[in-house]
């Protein structure tokens, strides 16, 4: 017995009489309901099959269409159907062989150590080496060691300096994925993480762990050299320059190094003569973000800098400590 193309249903024959008849259609009642076929199409696509497919060519359509739909074939009248019963028994053949279909994949691979389960063998091997510690991908510039390989290729673009993940918005390039999406936050104003205690909010998680130590006085980062401690790595990585004397960020124009990032970034405003920070109240403007804060007090009248012994409060650190000697000597 044929399956038909479309419906993947027993051929149905169908018998017509004169033109004013109604149309009689009847199953192979010789069979039983026939076992699923390879493509089989879930419960209530015959009727919708039959209504014609809007992605199919128009002469596709229509030949499907006449060979659907009772009420268009030749000689039908309109209205006229196929019976309740051919229908009723093609639907519990449906209901019988079709299982409803799912988007999720079945996670059959557990590892043995944690039992957590993944979808692919693949995804299990690279989990398993967390327990294992294997680290089979190297890096061959600085034999830097990695357990998946993903992983290396984003460390080797601290090499090669490869960038090619690049904002919309700004031009600005980005090794990571992750670093890119972070940074669009800046120009989308996005701030979706939330301190707890204070309800500050910022761009990051990893911004928002740090700024809780403020509230904690947690300072688990300590310097081996001289005890100091520190809420986050990176003052720590940067005080350690202190000692080592290491200045790794170098000026293209005049060769003076320095011991952060931003330090350069305002030295080179010498050179391009770049002053980004104007006053909004006398339009006087300046290279640092720091000098423009200081300028800014003679407006406010702003002291946040206090005397503990007597209480005199001044505009600049720097004033504050040399009213300190006085206290001293």
């Amino acid at each position: 017995m044929g399956y038909d193309s479309l419906l993947g249903y027993p051929k149905m024959k169908v018998y017509r009489e004169k033109a004013g008849d109604e149309t009689v259609s009847e199953g192979n009642e010789e069979s039983p309901c026939p076992a699923r076929p390879e493509r089989m199409e879930p419960k209530g696509s015959l009727l919708e099959r039959c209504e014609g497919d809007d992605s199919q060519s128009p002469g596709q359509g229509q030949a499907q269409e006449n060979q659907c739909s009772p009420e268009k074939q030749q000689g039908n009248p309109p209205g006229k159907t196929l019976d309740e019963s051919t229908l009723r028994g093609l639907e519990d053949c449906n209901e019988a062989t079709i299982q409803p279909r799912t988007c999720t994949k079945e996670k059959r691979f557990e590892c043995a150590e944690c039992r957590k389960h993944f979808s692919s063998g693949s995804h299990l091997i690279r989990h398993q080496r967390s327990h294992t510690g294997e680290t089979p991908y190297n890096c061959s510039e600085c034999g830097k060691q990695f357990n998946d390989q993903s992983n290396l290729i984003r460390h080797q673009r601290t090499h090669t300096g490869e960038r090619p993940h690049k904002c919309r918005d700004c031009g600005k390039n980005f090794s990571q994925r992750s670093g890119l999406i972070v940074h669009q936050r800046i120009h989308t104003g996005e701030k979706c993480h939330k301190c707890p205690d204070c309800g500050q909010t910022f761009t990051q998680s990893a911004h928002v762990t740090r700024h809780q130590r403020i509230h904690t006085g947690k300072r688990p980062y300590g310097c081996p050299e001289c005890g100091e401690s520190f809420a986050c790595t990176s003052d720590l990585i940067i005080h350690l320059r202190v000692h080592t004397g290491e200045k790794p960020y170098c000026c293209p124009d005049c060769g003076q190094s320095f011991a952060q990032s931003h330090h350069l970034t305002d030295h080179r405003r010498i050179h391009t003569g770049e002053r980004p920070y104007t006053c909004p109240d006398c339009g006087n403007s300046f290279r640092q973000k720091s000098g423009f804060n200081v300028h800014r007090r003679r407006h406010t009248g702003e002291c946040p800098y206090k005397c503990s012994v007597c209480g005199e409060r001044y505009k600049t650190k720097s004033s504050l400590l040399f009213h300190m000697k006085l206290h001293i000597d």
